[in-house]
């Protein structure tokens, strides 16, 4: 699938939103607040925290979600300080062979 909005300006970030499969809340309300989460973008936390909250997320849910990015985020930097990426698990690489 071609996404032709992916690189566009601010005035085009409607587009983003609206096209592909992936739902709009999840685009515009977890992977946007995740994004700048993990940026540290103290503007967007607050914009896209307070986005989440309208859209029905509860202060309790944001917070597992923030320790879902904390948990992947560390666990990602441990995983590559002591070059463990190539030390995976066999099943989870069959699995990921097998699912399209």
């Amino acid at each position: 699938m071609e996404f032709p909005g992916v690189c566009c300006s601010a005035g085009e970030q409607e587009t983003i939103r609206c096209i592909g499969t992936i739902p709009r809340k999840w685009k515009g309300g977890w992977l946007a607040w995740a994004t700048v989460t993990l940026a540290n973008n103290a503007f967007g936390i607050k914009t896209h925290t307070a986005r989440l909250k309208k859209l029905g997320i509860s202060n309790a849910e944001i917070l597992e979600g923030l320790a879902v990015l904390q948990y992947f985020t560390g666990i990602s930097t441990m995983i590559n300080g002591l070059a463990m990426a190539e030390d995976v698990h066999p099943n989870v690489l069959e699995y990921l062979r097998q699912t399209p």
